[in-house]
């Protein structure tokens, strides 16, 4: 009793100890590999690895009997991942289980590698919404707590039908194998949480609270990292023609839908070819590379000033010209000079557009 205790009670540990060096080296790895490898190969391996260490190293045995706890990481990651993550995991365990034989080998595979797997996609898809990502993963404990009820009461039953195993041993297997993945849950729930709250954290240091776009702060961390190699680069400084008039005839919340809008426009249109922010109240700022295509800055800076223009914001006919326009004003470096500089360069560009008529470019 004493060995079958330390035995599974040394099942446990390992598994949960393994589980916690796992998360730390996910953390590792996030951002340095592909998410969808990551997710789809790596996780189920990492899971199908600590199933085979058990096997191999730890398991109690009874009159033939291979009794440990593998079938606890295949039921959590089947669970989380589905069956396609699931499959990944259980068939390099199914070989290794069949290639260590012994007089109930059929009943090892079905009832600590096919059963777990089983009910763990199952609910998977019962309970899951979008796609597993293992970063983002928070297991509901109220739901595992019964899809491992109901997967111990199978998998018990079976080993008393079909193995010489007793209830005492298949009993404290039980407990053990719940303690194993109520573990595991735990410490990935604790891990995740503070990866999406580390998450938010920084989207909320580097983003404007209004438009969700870059803050001024973070637009300046970037473009100096660029600056710093020196190349030709260009900074547009806009604003919303008239956005005192707009807001004190139609109300700031309907401001702050326009700002909102703009910050889309920007997104949609400048999200890969440049760095991009707001300002400060109706003001955004723009910084390009032009080291390789010096007149993409006047083309996406003059489809970005149609793109407002023709876009039907709410209230635009209060508007002097009866729509919503933006003014841009343009400088130029040539790897010399500070950002604060260049950025005011432009910012006497803007207020040149704005003398000159307004709705219109000009450069510094």
């Amino acid at each position: 009793m004493h060995l079958m205790f330390y035995t599974f009670f040394e099942n446990m540990a390992f598994i949960v100890t393994f589980v916690f060096l796992g998360l730390k080296l996910q953390s590792f790895l996030i951002g340095r590999i592909s998410a969808s490898f990551f997710n789809k190969l790596i996780i189920p391996l990492f899971f199908c690895f600590i199933s085979i260490w058990v096997m191999m190293f730890i398991p109690f045995q009874f009159e033939g009997v291979r009794l440990d706890l593998r079938s606890a990481p295949l039921l959590l990651v089947s669970y989380i991942g589905g069956w396609q993550v699931g499959l990944v995991a259980i068939i390099p365990t199914t070989i290794y289980r069949f290639s260590l034989g012994g007089p109930t080998v059929i009943q090892g595979i079905t009832q600590g590698v096919f059963l777990p797997f089983f009910i763990g996609s199952l609910f998977h898809m019962i309970h899951s919404i979008g796609k597993f990502k293992a970063c983002e993963t928070l297991i509901n404990m109220k739901k595992i707590i019964s899809v491992l009820m109901l997967f111990e009461i199978i998998q018990g039953t079976l080993i008393l039908l079909t193995t010489p195993a007793t209830f005492p041993i298949v009993f404290l297997m039980m407990i053990f194998h719940t303690f194993a993945v109520l573990g595991m849950c735990l410490m990935i729930n604790d891990f995740n949480r503070a990866s999406q709250q580390k998450i938010e954290l920084e989207f909320i240091s580097n983003n404007d609270d209004l438009t969700q776009i870059p803050n001024i702060r973070c637009f300046k961390e970037q473009v100096r990292k660029r600056m710093n190699s020196k190349k030709k680069l260009a900074i547009a400084m806009f604003d919303v023609d008239y956005f005192k008039q707009y807001n004190d005839t139609n109300g700031h919340q309907a401001g702050d839908v326009v700002l909102k809008i703009i910050g889309q426009i920007l997104e949609e249109n400048m999200s890969d070819k440049a760095i991009f922010a707001r300002y400060g109240g109706e003001e955004f700022i723009i910084y390009f590379d032009t080291s390789r295509s010096p007149d993409m800055t006047l083309t996406l800076t003059e489809q970005l000033r149609s793109k407002v223009e023709e876009f039907v914001f709410y209230g635009e006919k209060t508007q002097p010209n009866q729509k919503v326009t933006i003014s841009i004003g343009i400088s130029y470096a040539n790897g010399d000079g500070t950002l604060e500089e260049v950025i005011e360069q432009a910012d006497k560009a803007l207020y040149l557009a704005k003398a000159n008529g307004r709705n219109r470019i000009e450069i510094a």
